[in-house]
């Protein structure tokens, strides 16, 4: 009896500790987690922001297509 009390105390021991590594691992990957998502959410701005930029560049380009026809247009007259 005392002999299985001994194997079951130091499977409870071995068992205690894999759970408290394994909670150790789990918290490192969860911060870890938060750290990529917070990083995701600026790319995606930094992507939104780039795009928003490349519709204005195109905008003002053609803006400034339509003012340089106009003004061939009317000087040509």
């Amino acid at each position: 009896m005392n002999e299985h009390t001994t194997k079951i105390k130091l499977e409870n021991r071995r068992l205690r500790h894999t759970l408290l590594n394994l909670i150790r691992k789990s918290r490192a990957l969860n911060e870890q987690k938060g750290e990529l998502e917070e990083q995701r959410k600026v790319l995606q701005r930094e992507k939104q922001y780039a795009e928003d930029l490349k519709v204005i560049r195109n905008i003002k380009q053609q803006q400034g297509q339509a003012a340089a026809i106009k003004d061939a247009t009317s000087s040509g007259e």
